[in-house]
């Protein structure tokens, strides 16, 4: 299955190519292969590696300014063995490491809290803070076949702040106005608001959370309030709520052209003061045979002021330079197709969109020799387009970034890896990522410097001359991979629409190969400093740092 944008739904000089600069590296450790892993660089000049398993606890490292490691020790969290685990976040938060971590406690989601010392190592506080429904087999029915969305915990954090704040989604309540509850925190961790969003009066049976941003002691949410056939016609509102001292009040963004908003992201512009929402809505699906299909979405994209009714400005990505490029690039008559999946917010108020063409692999299941039925057994994560827009959504500059790389099926966390998550990149930024048969080295990442920006992937040296011909090795065993930075600040026309790329690491011989999990990395623009992990070959792994 395909995934593509079809649409887009109005609601109302040359610069030498330069890499990241080696800074220092950590002793090396063994490879974590199963889990989750996350980096912080912390304010207080610390560094943290965190390694998160659902039977063995946490691995912690703490690295001090000079790099030099000082924490290596196993915590064991109060909650034990994780069931059907979830990483919802993990943040610096007044100085003290604030993993938010989710399980199945007697088939009860849980959230928990744990908040470790940044100096130490010390597991200060585990604490559960929210709970929803306990699971019940009529529920999971209602997910498959009745579509309703699977009950969750979001977590986001003020980029600016210690405030951050949790939403328990419990989609199963049955008082439909207590189904989005916003619990906010101060910056010193204490809860200072539980809110309820739902919809003007209840007006509509269903609403369905997107996306929130916490900003400060206030916090945004963009809501989809819909009916159904059965309870009150096809009638949707897509919803703004602003929540300032504990009281909601809603603002109309407009409504969906068909069924329903299937996801969507909220940011906020400090430099500005506006949010810029992006959603997409499910549109129609081509078949191309039983297990070639292309599902096709509206996007909605636009610059709101928070404080005022009206769309200030609509963005339209069908109008973007990078399908040009894609097209010169590849050879190909055929239009870029990728989905978005992040935006960025710079330093100078201008805004990044981050987008990834996504193409879902089936295995055939056969009875007899006869094929009974398919499920899912990858992701192809095809090439990358990186806009950039001024403030006020005028395009700067585009990017198209080659690449080919398949995830693999894997019996440890088989979801992760063999289903297409709309927004992806956004849903893992913040957390921890899911390590699986080698494909936390897949996918890419994007990293706006103080300077300039950055993608970051690992790929294989022969693409660099196969793209010269429109063509991509597709890579799925990382084995012959090496990890290549691309500087946005390089020429990339229409004309020649190639970015040229550099090793992110030396080499000392022709044959050593270095790689690592980028998404998992971290920046800091007060230390101009990203760390990583690489994988070096028979040798294990290790933290690095680099400057650029």
């Amino acid at each position: 299955m395909k995934f593509r944008l079809l649409l887009l739904i109005t609601l109302f000089p040359y610069l030498a190519l330069s890499q990241l600069s080696s800074v220092a590296e950590g002793p090396s450790f063994e490879e974590p292969e199963n889990g989750y892993a996350r980096i912080l660089l912390l304010e207080n000049g610390n560094t943290a590696y965190l390694h998160i398993t659902k039977k063995d606890g946490i691995n912690l490292r703490l690295y001090d300014a000079q790099h030099k490691e000082i924490v290596n020790k196993e915590i064991t969290p109060s909650y034990g063995k994780l069931k059907g685990a979830t990483v919802n976040g993990i943040f610096d938060i007044d100085g003290m490491i604030t993993a938010f971590i989710s399980e199945f406690d007697d088939k009860t989601p849980t959230l928990y809290r744990l908040k470790i010392n940044s100096q130490t190592g010390e597991l200060i506080e585990t604490k559960t803070i929210a709970t929803l429904i306990k699971a019940s087999m009529g529920q999971g029915y209602a997910v498959i076949f009745g579509g309703v969305p699977m009950p969750e915990f979001l977590v986001r954090k003020d980029p600016a702040s210690n405030n951050c704040g949790v939403v328990r989604y419990n989609t199963f309540t049955e008082n439909r106005e207590e189904r989005v509850e916003l619990i906010q925190y101060s910056e010193s961790g204490a809860e200072n608001y539980r809110t309820f969003l739902s919809s003007p009066d209840a007006k509509y049976k269903y609403t369905q959370i997107l996306d929130f941003a916490v900003v400060g002691t206030d916090a945004y949410a963009l809501l989809y309030s819909y009916n159904t056939a059965k309870s009150g016609g096809a009638a949707n509102e897509l919803l703004l709520a602003t929540v300032k001292n504990g009281t909601v009040t809603y603002k109309n963004l407009g409504k969906s052209i068909s069924r329903r908003i299937d996801d969507g992201l909220l940011r906020y512009n400090p430099v500005t003061g506006n949010l810029i929402f992006l959603t997409l809505e499910k549109t129609s699906t081509e078949s191309k045979g039983l297990y070639n299909q292309t599902v096709n979405y509206a996007a909605q994209f636009n610059i709101i002021d928070p404080n005022n009714t009206e769309i200030k400005k609509t963005v339209d990505m069908r109008r973007s330079s990078a399908s040009m490029k894609y097209r010169k690039l590849f050879k190909d008559d055929e239009p870029f197709s990728g989905m978005p999946q992040q935006i960025y917010i710079n330093e100078d108020g201008s805004f990044t969109l981050v987008l990834e063409e996504i193409k879902q692999k089936y295995r055939t299941n056969t009875r007899n020799g006869m094929p009974v039925s398919s499920s899912p057994s990858g992701i192809e994560l095809g090439s990358v387009a990186v806009i950039t827009y001024s403030e006020d959504g005028e395009e700067r500059s585009s990017h198209i970034i080659p690449k080919l790389q398949t995830t693999l099926s894997s019996a440890w966390d088989q979801a992760n890896y063999t289903t297409a998550s709309n927004f992806y990149i956004a849903k893992r930024d913040n957390c921890a990522v899911p390590l699986s048969g080698g494909n936390q080295f897949k996918s890419f990442a994007y990293l706006h410097s103080k300077d300039k920006p950055y993608v970051l992937l690992n790929d294989v040296a022969e693409n660099e001359e196969r793209i010269l011909k429109g063509k991509l090795t597709n890579v799925k065993g990382v084995g012959d991979c090496e990890g290549y930075v691309y500087d946005l600040t390089a020429a990339s026309d229409t004309k020649n629409p190639l970015m040229p790329r550099a090793l992110v690491f030396g080499k000392e011989n022709s044959k050593e190969r270095n790689l690592a999990i980028f998404s998992i990395s971290d920046y800091s623009r007060s230390r101009k400093e990203y760390a990583t992990l690489k994988l070096e070959k028979g040798k294990g792994v290790k933290l690095v740092w680099l400057k650029g």
